[in-house]
């Protein structure tokens, strides 16, 4: 459990007792990257009708930043210009200065990150945008070095600044109308175009040809440097392997997953994977760690373990979670949301070591533990090493096995004496809805039920607020709350809750689940058009309301939430989540023929409805076969496009069956453990035999042509 720590203000202006000089209105608020800017000189406002009307009185134009916590090059911004006492006096005088924390408002990321894609062609973080005071974008960037020829840049933020403002003044109707034309361009860009049929089977094979045409042979992963883990990818090459029979998919997966466990990116010491690649053989990492990241990965993870039953594989997903648990899980039981890359004002020192502290800590050991980590004299990165495994764990000896890990966490605990990253504490229920999910799929393939309970003890908490209000809240630090939900939160969460109950036969998770997933429908369905918006109806309405469709580093709301509430349909037997779902899967149907590689995650969830997935019960009886050669059986096999429903002795089906329909006429026969496989209302003869079970569900349905 992470033990929290006090910071020091992030100001180099301080008095001679160690004040900061400087406080603005960010000092108020929970966000550790708000708190991070309250004592820059810049006079920062929160997002907020406040700052808008100071605006409006003033008839300042507005600078909008965005960033987050464990973002390096928005503390080199911050260093740079924002930390500036003469680009501070600027800002202040000819501005409203607006800072937005990323993740707990993404829907003001995320359309000005859009408008700024269509000024550049470019985004990330931090994002700089100037507006009108009527929030209208009219430029913008993302980092700016601080003055003209710095780091290379032609012109510099201070120089920007001045003639922004300049342009602002003497052109003001100009700027304005610019404005509208570019809000007209984002609000068209931002339009999804539903259809009356949904896309064959030919666009699972368009995909995989397009994703076969960017895939490192070589490497594993998919293009050049930068190299970002996208787990969607995953999640739809590994189905597109089960139905289509073919070996590809899978072999592009399974390079993938080992290279990235193998090299840099992963933690060899601590578990987890940094956020990506700086090169495309994985080897130098960005150093920040992040949840979504996390989650994600741990369930690629398990998926390819299910489908190679490679060791390896499941001793990455359990490394994942075993230091999530360690060290990204709050007193309460919910999950942080991300390490920083930078400890002592440099990125990745936390993470690196020299050949000497080797040589020093493991004497004789040291030549098995270097070759291991592939350390040497020059290192790998700056004169130092960035660790990597140069083969995995599970092909060494039991005796060098045991040699390694003993060291490996010899190395944890010398490490733990290092000034850590900072970690930002903030819970946010989107990607702490990724994170049940990731615990709960633990929990079942690695057969550890205190995976489950870890995943309980969460979702407990993120819904207590729900129970009240039947809404839940963006994030939580400390007495800080948001309280403004996103369709992420409700589709993440929902995922999490569903997979616990298949876990734990807990009804109570079901009865979360269908309560979540009507909440859901009920705040954020287009009636018209089919799918979500990003945003609920009830919301202050921003520039233009988003409905997302891009699968990225983390799933869109609309996927994931489709895709669960397909589950949630062939769990429970509500065929109005169902409807709902192929209302959204019209929606988008366009979207996923004409850019299949943007859309993973739809694709998964089109391959979910088009498959009639499997449902399988398994009843408890006495004797043997026991239960559990039957969930061992279960969890052997990917079956992506399958819900499964485990009852136990003690289990209440009184409590049950009013939540689904996989209960009825369903018992243990002649007293025996008994499993049902069913699929699109046809069910296999029931079976009291392991082997037989495990030839029913491991009938598969190719696609037809």
């Amino acid at each position: 459990m992470y033990e929290k720590k006090t910071p020091s203000p992030r100001t180099r202006h301080l008095d001679e007792k160690g004040n900061p000089l400087f406080t603005n209105a960010l000092s108020k608020e929970g966000s550790p990257y708000l708190q991070q800017h309250a004592h820059n000189p810049v006079d920062w406002h929160p997002w907020g009708e406040a700052a808008f009307d100071l605006a409006k009185r003033e008839k300042k134009p507005i600078l909008l930043s965005v960033g987050y916590s464990t973002c390096h090059w928005c503390h080199v911004m911050e260093e740079e210009s924002f930390e500036d006492l003469e680009i501070a006096k600027y800002m202040n005088e000819n501005y409203v200065c607006i800072k937005v924390d990323r993740e707990e408002r993404p829907d003001v990321d995320s359309l000005y990150m859009n408008a700024v894609q269509l000024m550049t062609g470019r985004g990330g973080w931090p994002l700089t945008v100037w507006l009108t005071p009527d929030k209208k974008p009219f430029f913008g960037g993302t980092y700016f070095p601080p003055h003209n020829g710095v780091r290379g840049g032609v012109m510099g933020f201070s120089t920007l600044l001045k003639q922004l403002r300049e342009v602002f003044d003497q052109n003001g109707e100009k700027v304005v109308s610019q404005a509208d034309q570019l809000l007209a361009h984002l609000k068209a860009s931002l339009d999804v175009d539903s259809s009356l049929k949904l896309p064959g089977n030919e666009v699972f094979s368009k995909a995989f040809e397009e994703f076969l045409g960017q895939f490192d042979e070589l490497n594993g992963g998919f293009g050049g440097s930068p190299k970002f883990p996208r787990p969607v990818v995953f999640s739809f090459l590994l189905r597109y392997g089960k139905r289509s029979e073919k070996s590809k998919p899978f072999e592009m997966v399974m390079k993938t997953l080992r290279m990235m466990a193998r090299g840099g990116m992963y933690d060899q010491i601590g578990g987890g994977f940094h956020r990506y690649s700086t090169d495309e053989h994985w080897l130098v990492p960005h150093f920040e760690k992040m949840l979504y990241d996390n989650a994600q990965l741990a369930m690629a993870y398990l998926s390819a373990y299910q489908v190679s039953e490679d060791p390896e594989f499941a001793r990455i997903a359990e490394e994942i979670l075993e230091y999530v648990r360690r060290e990204m899980t709050s007193s309460q039981g919910t999950f942080f949301s991300a390490t920083d890359a930078d400890s002592e004002g440099v990125e990745g020192t936390f993470f690196l070591w020299t050949e000497q502290q080797f040589d020093e800590q493991f004497g004789e050991s040291s030549s098995l533990i270097k070759k291991h980590f592939g350390v040497s004299k020059e290192g790998n990165f700056e004169g130092k090493n960035i660790l990597t495994a140069t083969q995995p764990l599970e092909s060494y000896s039991k005796s060098e096995r045991e040699k390694i890990l003993t060291a490996r966490e010899q190395l944890r605990k010398i490490r733990e004496g290092r000034i850590h990253p900072h970690l930002d504490d903030k819970v946010l229920t989107s990607w702490n809805g990724l994170m049940l999910q990731a615990f709960a799929k633990g929990a079942l393939v690695l057969q550890k039920p205190e995976y489950a309970n870890i995943a309980q003890k969460a979702a407990d908490v993120l819904l207590q607020p729900f129970h009240e209000s039947k809404k839940l809240i963006r994030s939580r630090r400390e007495s800080f709350v948001q309280p403004t939900a996103f369709l992420d939160d409700y589709a993440f969460l929902l995922g999490g809750l569903i997979t616990l109950f298949e876990a734990t036969s807990d009804p109570g998770n079901l009865r979360d689940a269908k309560a979540v997933a009507n909440a859901m429908i009920s705040q954020f369905e287009d009636q018209k058009g089919g799918g979500f918006f990003f945003t609920a109806n009830d919301e202050v309405e921003l520039l233009a309301r988003q409905k997302p469709f891009y699968d990225g580093a983390e799933p869109s709301g609309n996927s994931q939430g489709i895709l669960n509430l397909l589950r949630l349909g062939s769990i429970s037997g509500d065929s109005s989540f169902v409807k709902k779902a192929e209302q959204g899967l019209l929606a988008f149907a366009r979207v996923m023929e004409q850019a299949p590689t943007m859309t993973p995650l739809f694709l998964a969830a089109l391959d979910f409805y088009s498959d009639q997935a499997k449902q399988i019960v398994v009843i408890e009886g006495e004797g043997t076969p026991s239960l559990e050669v039957f969930t061992n059986v279960l969890q052997k096999h990917y079956l992506p496009n399958a819900v499964h429903l485990i009852v136990k002795k003690e289990d209440s089906r009184s409590e049950l069956e009013p939540l689904t329909t996989l209960l009825k006429n369903r018992d243990a026969i002649g007293g025996k453990t008994t499993a049902y496989v069913c699929e699109a209302h046809t069910c296999l003869l029931p079976t009291s035999d392991p082997a037989a079970f495990g030839e029913q569900i491991g009938k598969i349905s190719r696609y037809s042509d």
